[in-house]
């Protein structure tokens, strides 16, 4: 009879860590990290193969920056090698949570974007960084509209190209709502 009554906790328990079991796994599989890679793909807009920043969610994946010679007027620029890093940065940014808020600065002497973390506040995590001739700003603005941002401080009322910009983002928003690729 204890036997019975043993066989029957140790089944009771095996079900029941059986059943946890499963429930966590489901649970971790609706919520995957979000993740920024770097891929090689076809633009449909000029059918041109260009390195893509992408931001993977359960959703799918979400191109950010298709990597072309637009975004720097300036073909010296080695897109693939452009792309790997500004995606490894973007991750960091995200992971650390300083990607609420981005801004253009400079950074020993050269222009950058970084991610601030708060409204006017300092670079946390440097995004991308540029040559003198280049215009940070200009790319900041771009990646302000492929994000949804919202500019929270303007350059002086002297614009320049050098001005220092402070952009919102709302990366929970733009992560639920912006369209996927197939």
């Amino acid at each position: 009879m204890k036997f019975l009554s043993a066989f029957g906790i140790f089944t009771a328990c095996s079900l029941s860590l059986a059943s946890l079991t499963g429930f966590i796994l489901v649970a971790q599989a609706q919520q995957q990290p979000v993740r920024f890679i770097c891929e090689q793909t076809v633009n449909p807009q000029d059918n041109q193969a260009y390195p893509t920043t992408y931001v993977v969610t359960d959703r799918g994946k979400i191109p950010v920056i298709r990597w072309n010679y637009e975004w720097f007027g300036n073909r010296n620029t080695v897109l693939q090698g452009r792309c790997q890093t500004v995606s490894s940065s973007l991750q960091a940014a995200y992971d650390n949570g300083s990607l609420n808020f981005i801004t253009n600065t400079r950074s020993d002497g050269q222009p950058v974007i970084c991610s601030t973390g708060r409204s006017l506040g300092s670079c946390v995590t440097i995004l991308a960084a540029f040559r003198s001739s280049d215009q940070a700003l200009e790319a900041l603005l771009k990646l302000k509209e492929v994000l949804g941002g919202e500019i929270v401080r303007l350059p002086s009322p002297r614009f320049s190209p050098n001005s220092q910009m402070f952009i919102s983002l709302d990366m929970d928003s733009f992560l639920a709502n912006v369209s996927v690729d197939n």
